[in-house]
């Protein structure tokens, strides 16, 4: 075996065990961890980094994102009628389609209905 034959059969073995182990460790890893190396004009630079909230990240933003596009929930259905003024704010009935919150506006017994849908639309004020 001549040294050319090592050199390349070792760098080889190299390469397979980098792939092997990064390959191995992405999946489980809970934050990310790179290494670049950059040959320009000067010295090699070995760079890594290790963690830290990246713009390809999609951790709790994302999932808070993903919550806002479900549609309208009874909590937020009672922050949308206290805006609207609706004081003493409470649901009063909910299904798949609507949320009825009940309260007092203007002095009278109202009874706001939201639709169940992204940004609780109002469809329906009724005062008792």
């Amino acid at each position: 075996m001549t040294f050319s034959t090592m050199i390349r059969n070792a760098c080889l073995a190299a390469a397979v065990a980098a792939a092997t182990l990064g390959a191995s460790l992405a999946p489980a890893a809970a934050d990310s961890v790179r290494f670049g190396v950059t040959i320009g004009n000067g010295p090699v630079v070995v760079d890594s980094r290790h963690g830290g909230w990246e713009r390809g990240d999609r951790g709790r933003h994302h999932r808070r994102d993903a919550r806002r596009d479900r549609g309208c929930s009874p909590r937020e259905a009672v922050h949308k009628a206290a805006r609207i003024g609706v004081r003493h704010a409470r649901v009063v009935r909910a299904n798949g389609r609507s949320i009825a919150v009940a309260g007092r506006l203007g002095g009278e017994r109202t009874v706001v209905r939201f639709a169940d849908r992204r940004g609780c639309p109002v469809e329906r004020v009724r005062s008792r």
